[in-house]
């Protein structure tokens, strides 16, 4: 399954190595603190054999998703935000 960076409402493949959630958000921590500037905080969504993790830096965000239908997947993560089945974590250094 591809992994694809979500940013200004476009989708853009990009070759990662992650067979692990942590394995997912440390690359997309170097991805994201690339293009961001640095990474405030982290959201992630599993569901079935998708992963969306949100990366944000004040308000502006990206996301690393892990999915054949990345857009579908972009919409599960809202509707999961929306139910509170995101998790996020903050503090990043």
């Amino acid at each position: 399954m591809p992994w694809f960076l979500y940013m200004n409402d476009l989708f853009s493949r990009v070759d990662v190595r992650a067979f692990t959630v942590s394995e997912a958000v440390e690359a997309g921590l170097k991805l994201a603190g690339g293009i961001l500037g640095g990474v405030d905080r982290y959201c992630i969504y599993e569901g079935g054999s998708e992963l969306v993790v949100e990366f944000w830096r004040g308000d502006e965000s990206i996301k690393l998703i892990h999915s054949d239908k990345p857009s579908e997947a972009v919409m599960r993560y809202y509707d999961a935000e929306k139910a509170g089945l995101v998790r996020c974590s903050s503090g990043i250094a």
